[in-house]
């Protein structure tokens, strides 16, 4: 299947573009995928540390380096 994904509000990036469709749209129905972090990863800090996971992590990889 080609998408060009860059066309939507969630433009796949990182690890994202390793993912099959069906990993965010198991419906298929595509207009109903969510696009915040907490749909398709635990939030492993139990929101200690907000909602803004892009402040530490990426799509290249969640391991965090550089720690504050």
């Amino acid at each position: 299947v080609s998408f060009d994904h860059d066309s939507t509000h969630f433009p796949l990036k990182g690890q994202h573009k390793n993912l099959d469709c069906r990993s965010c749209h198991g419906s298929l129905q595509f207009d109903q995928a969510e696009n915040s972090c907490f749909t398709c990863h635990n939030d492993i800090h139990q929101l200690t540390v907000g909602n803004d996971c892009a402040r530490c992590h990426n799509e290249i990889s969640w391991v965090v380096e550089n720690i504050t």
